[in-house]
């Protein structure tokens, strides 16, 4: 019980420290599929122990579905990488009704409550390439 509220606890300063906002500045271009684009904040990369820390951004040529509720053209999201183990885990995410974070902010998703979930990050993948940018 004292190492889950710790883990919470620890997971709350991490999330306090990095800006989970349309209002980063610094979008790096990482890298595209299907005519969509990816990009990751520099300033937002952080070493957490064995992971880091890392806000993304995605501009999406068509629009995406979100639970069946919310068309949205971007998004950002936090996500942890375990480089070595070469894994990711979704944090934190926001979607917005047009490109570059414009418009409504629509949804705002945080994945503490249910659980942080580590999945293998596929080659060749949007994640490969966003892993191997924020993992240097």
């Amino acid at each position: 019980m004292l190492y889950k509220a710790l883990t919470k606890s620890a997971l709350v300063l991490i999330l306090t420290s990095v800006p989970l906002s349309a209002h980063a500045t610094n979008w790096v271009y990482v890298t595209s599929a299907d005519k969509d684009n990816y990009f990751v904040d520099r300033d937002s990369i952080k070493q957490n122990g064995k992971y880091v820390n890392a806000l993304t951004r995605a501009d999406y040529a068509k629009p995406k579905d979100l639970l069946k509720r919310f068309m949205y053209k971007s998004d950002t999201q936090f996500h942890r990488y375990d480089c070595a183990a070469n894994t990711s885990a979704l944090i934190v995410l926001k979607v917005y009704e047009d490109v570059h974070l414009k418009g409504k902010l629509l949804g705002d998703i945080d994945f503490t409550a249910s659980g942080i979930v580590d999945s293998k990050i596929m080659p060749n993948s949007v994640a490969e390439g966003v892993k191997l940018f924020v993992c240097k």
